[in-house]
């Protein structure tokens, strides 16, 4: 359940360059069984950076960055 569609709904995530081309594509979750950390910290995109690249994140991810930033170390 979507409580901002107020009905059923999927959650997929996408990751754009500065150039807006797609880079990663989430699986796609019912709304109700993930939340937007998790399905970040599911896409390893740790995994797919380099360094010396900026990722920018909105309010959804404030409570995982320092769980990605380990995962960035490992």
């Amino acid at each position: 359940w979507s409580y901002k569609l107020k009905t059923s709904g999927l959650r997929t995530q996408v990751v754009i360059d500065i150039n807006e081309m797609v880079i990663i594509v989430s699986k796609s979750e019912l709304c109700g069984e993930s939340n937007d950390g998790s399905m970040f910290l599911n896409m390893k995109l740790y995994n797919k950076i380099y360094k010396h690249d900026c990722i920018a994140f909105d309010g959804g991810y404030t409570l995982f960055i320092n769980q990605f930033i380990e995962l960035c170390s490992s």
